[in-house]
């Protein structure tokens, strides 16, 4: 318990480093989402109250800078708001009974590492990693490592690739062909080491603290067909779609 407690608070602390509005939008979302799956056993219409308010939220966010508008943007919000509508729609389908520990629950939403870049994690897995939670030498060795090739293909791979490709895009015309080549070949380079470095950073710490997340990439560079390559790329991205949009769409009956 102790532990959750410092977890949730150190991850609130950082975050609020990033605004105190987008903290406070954050803690709302959490609580009414809580407050939601306790009363969608219930009274099943909440569900759609509760997704529809954070999808407006999420697409009015995402929608400022086509509409010139300027508003609160809080960090990480597509990745929290889809694990909100994961749970309440989990809960309205009879997978599992609503959270009454508001904490768990909470730390479940605001849990730091994830929160910017995934995994989406879903609740009960992410609940037996934090009951299941062991804290090993072995681990944190092993979490460090991770981290640090994460750090390393974030800020150095990713990082330099972009200088590179940004002094070819300034001036397009002063580079032959071969250079515009090389800076799309860098640029997947880049896009791939900045996300996949971000995530085994994410899975990384996690280890070191004794738990253990989903993984979210499974060399995507590799595959074979677009559709093996969507599979192994964000990979808690595409099951959330499949779970969440596609087959309640009618999958591939309809």
């Amino acid at each position: 318990m102790i532990y959750n407690i410092l977890i949730f608070a150190a991850g609130l602390a950082v975050y609020a480093g990033y605004g105190l509005p987008g903290l406070i939008y954050l803690l709302g979302a959490t609580a009414l989402s809580y407050g939601a799956g306790r009363l969608i056993p219930k009274y099943k219409w909440v569900l759609w109250i509760s997704v529809g308010l954070n999808s407006l939220a999420l697409l009015a966010v995402k929608a400022q800078p086509l509409l010139g508008w300027k508003f609160l943007a809080p960090m990480g919000i597509s990745y929290f708001t889809l694990q909100i509508i994961a749970y309440n729609a989990d809960i309205y389908r009879g997978k599992y009974g609503p959270e009454t520990n508001f904490l768990r629950y909470a730390l479940h939403i605001t849990y730091l590492p994830h929160i910017f870049i995934g995994p989406i994690e879903p609740y009960p897995s992410m609940m037996h990693s934090l009951d299941n939670r062991k804290m090993t030498w072995e681990g944190v060795a092993d979490g460090a490592v991770r981290a640090v090739w994460g750090l390393f293909k974030k800020y150095v791979i990713a990082a330099r690739a972009g200088v590179v490709i940004a002094a070819i895009s300034a001036e397009p015309g002063s580079y032959r062909g071969a250079f515009a080549l090389a800076a799309m070949l860098l640029y997947s380079l880049q896009l791939y080491a900045d996300f996949s470095g971000g995530m085994d950073m994410v899975l990384g710490l996690s280890r070191m603290l004794g738990l253990k997340l989903s993984e979210n990439f499974d060399t995507p560079y590799f595959s074979e067909s677009f559709r093996e390559f969507w599979r192994r790329w964000h990979m808690t991205l595409g099951g959330w779609l499949r779970e969440y949009v596609y087959i309640p769409l009618g999958g591939n009956r309809k």
